[in-house]
């Protein structure tokens, strides 16, 4: 056996183990997210956030989508899209090992419905709220791991829940920077958001998402406990058990 060629395979080994180990680090703030492809998911879905203190206006597209339904008749969604996409394959068997690529963002939208009205009948204003929003942005960036923006609002979301999925529409819904940290700049202010997306029902994966913004943003986490004014003081009909299945 060469001598050379064993400590080259060992200098190799060990390069490859610091690029893993590298990158290990760069990702572990995220690695919550790259769990939840693992569920199936009705996505991708499309939100708009039109400003209403300027002409911008923000589409977002979300990879994954899922609902949980209570008891008691309320629904919660999470619209999630982690920034993070596989590595290429690489057919060589000594080729280059390459990282995952990163978007500069990671996006979760969480949507907490209160009542929704029976079949066939539109709420009573068009300014009826229904539902609390909360839009989470935080940077993919091992050194911005502390930058940060939160929304948060209201408006009035419909669902046409056929028992594993549901379509949910959102309209007349409100958000505005609730809080931020580090160095995300908020690039809309008050904005209008509206969409529709189909979710796959997966009560695990809600939770999971919501235990993991609890702990990766400490004091921005939606507290269900308290909804905002505009959704606790909703103009429109009192909650009502869903119709459907």
């Amino acid at each position: 056996m060469n001598p050379d060629h064993g400590i080259s395979q060992q200098a190799t080994a060990a390069r490859l183990a610091q690029q893993l180990a590298k990158w290990a680090v760069l990702l572990l703030p995220f690695a919550f997210f790259l769990l939840l492809p693992l569920a199936c998911s009705s996505g991708p879905a499309w939100l708009t956030f039109q400003s209403t203190e300027s002409d911008r206006q923000y589409s977002q597209r979300f990879s994954r989508a899922y609902f949980a339904r209570e008891a008691g008749g309320e629904y919660q969604a999470v619209l999630i899209e982690d920034g993070l996409a596989p590595a290429p394959e690489d057919k060589t068997p000594a080729g280059p090992l390459h990282a995952a690529s990163t978007a500069p963002l990671s996006q979760v939208v969480y949507l907490r419905i209160l009542w929704q009205p029976l079949r066939g009948v539109k709420p009573d204003t068009p300014s009826a709220t229904n539902a609390v929003i909360d839009w989470y942005v935080r940077s993919n960036d091992a050194a911005g791991r502390d930058d940060r923006l939160h929304y948060r609002g209201a408006g009035f979301v419909r669902i046409d829940d056929s028992g594993q999925e549901a379509r949910f529409v959102i309209r007349n819904a409100r958000v505005q920077l609730a809080d931020s940290s580090g160095r995300l700049q908020d690039p809309l202010g008050q904005s209008l958001l509206t969409g529709s997306f189909t979710a796959t029902r997966n009560d695990a994966m809600v939770a999971a998402t919501l235990e993991a913004l609890r702990q990766t943003s400490p004091g921005q986490h939606a507290d269900q406990s308290n909804p905002p004014a505009d959704s606790a003081a909703h103009r429109g009909p009192p909650p009502r058990a869903p119709t459907g299945p």
